[in-house]
């Protein structure tokens, strides 16, 4: 019994610590062998005492010596497992002098890659030495709860107890201002970079001309009313202002990794962020972005620096023929002609010279879009006769060239924009991101960017799931499939990984994954990694 006790003392050693101690668990085992031994002979002993010509008391007496010495190795093993100073493996390491195992959780090995100290200081999360909430811990205390949509102060301070450290939940709150702010935002851009460092592009036919493909889109989040003024959302029909907030996302396509977050109050429009993304691009970057971010002033931008677009023609805009500098009525032009691939020039001022390229919709699709179109209840987007005749087909501008996409692979790359609707649908379904606490917008904004954070690593663990299942069984990941699975995934890493050889391991998952967590073929629709196949093939 006493080496039981020693057995979960152990296991609460390694749970404390994050990892198992191998030379904590070799001593362990190897005492408690020499007990069973020891034990056994003992037994041995005393129902042969006749053939050791020794009487049962002094047998008896000299079985009570030797459970006595058991006891004094069972105590200084005691001793060992829980006084021995463990070495905590610090971000300031090198990744070369960590031997960080397979099975090790996500959010810990990339928290371990940044200088954590640095920022705190930067952000002035530091502002004293020594510090009784030190980063790591308050990060993954709060990432938890985040994650576990655990919004209390005391259930924080117990998260951090979890880890060693013993604060109060008033210590707690006096955490949540505008420095912790700063710290996770710089804490998630640091991440984020580290990642697209470390994860290389795919393969992807059609796209190998481009560095970088970018999709972005923004998603609304209802917050508690009392956060109106820092967050102002829509006004219901009284005119009384609610509260809501807007996350822009741009999510990198060539190594399918988060590039960026923004946020903002639900009233800065798609249209005010669209410039944004000027920040972020480089020459031979392509972004794809839908109708809301159609603004001529950074198109024009973009096609300056070397960048490309890819969007659907916006409404109203004015077109001209590049030679004549004519107005072109586009609808008569399609209607002569319905598939089209011209250069025209488009703005009144810009007169910025784009690729158009238009392709006729099946009719039971033209009119469910016209339907849609007409039962807007925003009154002011009332279609013209003209805009509804125009839904027959899908146009798209774009500043790439004949040489590298043709008409039909426009059409394909522009429905993998698709992509980033379904990761939203992800975050809020699966990974907890609607939930917000009822506290201050210090707390909130701390909240967000834990799940963001979490976001983050989700995706580099998603991706390196989905490499590995493309390159060794040729099938591509779900990832609304996964998403829902990704925290038993992760405890089964803790749980079986540590008592499985990692080969074992990695066949055991990938089995799981291919039987409940891959893509299934449909005759009426075409998945997403369909779309992909078809890109790759592409020169």
């Amino acid at each position: 019994m006493h080496s039981l006790k020693i057995y979960n003392q152990a296991n609460l050693n390694a749970c404390k610590f994050g990892t198992w101690a191998k030379p904590l668990q070799d001593q362990l085992h190897k005492s408690k062998r020499i007990y069973c031994c020891w034990q056994t002979e003992i037994l041995r002993l005393l129902f042969n005492s006749d053939q050791c010509g020794e009487s049962f008391f002094f047998l008896l007496l000299k079985s009570k010596i030797m459970l006595a010495f058991i006891i004094q190795l069972c105590h200084i093993t005691y001793q060992y497992l829980t006084i021995k100073t463990f070495k905590e493996v610090t971000c300031q390491e090198s990744a070369d002098s960590r031997k960080t195992p397979l099975h090790v959780k996500p959010i810990d090995r990339h928290l371990q890659q940044i200088n954590l100290n640095k920022i705190a200081r930067s952000s002035q999360f530091y502002q004293r030495s020594p510090q009784k909430i030190s980063a790591f811990p308050f990060i993954k205390a709060l990432c938890n709860a985040a994650y576990q949509n655990i919004f209390s102060y005391s259930k924080v301070a117990f998260l951090l107890g979890l880890l060693g450290v013993d604060v109060s939940k008033q210590g707690v709150a006096c955490r949540f201002n505008r420095y912790a702010v700063s710290f996770f935002k710089q804490i998630l851009n640091a991440v984020i970079d580290n990642i697209s460092g470390l994860h290389s592009a795919n393969k992807q036919g059609a796209l190998n001309t481009f560095t970088n493909v970018y999709l972005q889109d923004s998603t609304n989040l209802k917050l508690p009313k009392h956060l109106a003024d820092a967050y102002p959302g829509a006004k219901n029909q009284s005119g009384k202002e609610n509260a809501g907030m807007k996350i822009q996302a741009t999510f990198n396509l060539k190594n399918e990794q988060m590039a960026d977050f923004g946020l903002s109050a639900f009233t800065r429009t798609d249209q005010a962020a669209s410039k944004d993304i000027l920040d972020l691009v480089q020459p031979q970057d392509l972004i794809i972005r839908d109708l809301g971010y159609f603004v001529l002033s950074v198109f024009e931008k973009l096609s300056q620096i070397g960048a490309f677009f890819l969007s659907r023609l916006k409404n109203n805009v004015a077109i001209y023929w590049p030679d004549s500098g004519r107005r072109l009525n586009l609808l008569t032009l399609l209607k002569k002609q319905p598939l089209l691939d011209i250069d025209v020039l488009i703005g009144c001022k810009q007169q910025l010279p784009v690729r158009l390229v238009a392709m006729p919709v099946p009719d039971h699709i033209a009119n469910e879009r016209r339907r849609k179109a007409k039962n807007n209840r925003d009154q002011r987007l009332k279609p013209s006769k003209e805009s509804l005749e125009l839904l027959g087909w899908q146009i798209f501008v774009t500043n790439v060239g004949r040489s590298v996409w043709d008409p039909s692979t426009i059409c394909k790359l522009y429905a993998i924009r698709w992509r980033i609707e379904i990761i939203f649908k992800a975050w809020k379904s699966h990974l907890a991101l609607t939930s917000t606490p009822q506290g201050s917008k210090n707390e909130l904004d701390v909240y967000i960017y834990s799940q963001l954070l979490n976001i983050t690593i989700f995706h580099a663990f998603f991706d390196h799931l989905n490499r590995s299942m493309i390159d060794k069984h040729g099938k591509y990941i779900s990832m609304l499939k996964l998403a829902p699975l990704f925290n038993q995934i992760v405890s089964a890493m803790y749980f079986l990984g540590d008592n499985i050889h990692g080969a074992q391991f990695e066949h055991f998952i990938e089995n799981l994954l291919l039987r409940h967590c891959c893509y299934e073929k449909r005759k009426n629709r075409t998945n997403y990694a369909e779309c992909m196949e078809y890109l790759t093939c592409l020169a």
